[in-house]
Order: C-alpha cells, then structure tokens, then sequence
C-alpha cells in the first residue's frame, strides 16, 4: 500500500522503491599558480524515489482513466509530506506524478480486467 500524506495511491501492486542518491551542492575552486584545488561541499538537498506500479482491476477503462486522474488532481494539489510505501516512511516528499510505461489494456483472462503499467515518482528534500 501507498499513501502519501493521507492520500490512498489507487495501486494494484508496486515493486520495491528505488531510492536515487542524495544530491549535494559541490563549488570546487582554484587559483592561477596554486596547486591543488578548494572543494566546498554543501548540506544534502534531495534525492528521488520511484516506484514501478501496476493499475488493475478496473471494470472498464473509464474507472481507469478516473483512478489515473485522481492521482493527477493529487499532482495538481502539491501533494507533499510524509510518503508512506508497504509501512515505511519517506518524509518531506512532493508527489511529482503518474507515468505509464504502456497503453491500458483488457487482461484476457477476465481477472485483472482493465489494466496499466507505469511508475510513480517522488521528490524527498533532505
């Protein structure tokens, strides 16, 4: 499961969240007839978070494309705060969005009905 700061990601199942590199701000100097160099390293600032996810379940493809645009009106509001994915908390994070990888399709054996694959992504500040 996936809510983000009480919002419920209308999610199927999810992989595992990938979690980038913190990003830090790095200003290296050097001065003409100095050897060697001055590095001045910064506070970590952010890093990103995504998470490859599967829509599914849906009836018809009209629930889908409502299950995908709630997720854009969460974009649209800003969505930001305590990210939580399977129980564990990412906080200070900004919904940056729904991204399909593939066009929504039937699943043929009935089951899984309307379905989409695609990946969420998150901006975390440090």
């Amino acid at each position: 499961m996936i809510v983000h700061a009480g919002f419920v990601f209308p999610i199927a199942n999810h992989e595992a969240p990938m979690c980038g590199a913190w990003q830090r701000p790095r200003s290296e100097r050097s001065w003409f007839g100095v050897i060697g160099t001055l590095n001045i390293l910064g506070r970590v600032t952010h890093r990103e978070i995504s998470v490859g996810a599967t829509l599914s379940g849906f009836n018809n493809n009209g629930n889908l494309e409502a299950a995908v645009l709630s997720m854009a009106n969460a974009l649209d509001l800003g969505l930001n705060g305590t990210l939580v994915i399977d129980g564990v908390p990412y906080t200070k994070c900004l919904f940056l969005g729904w991204e399909p990888s593939e066009k929504p399709f039937y699943c043929g054996t009935g089951i899984n009905k309307w379905t989409q694959f695609g990946r969420l992504s998150w901006h975390q500040s440090g």
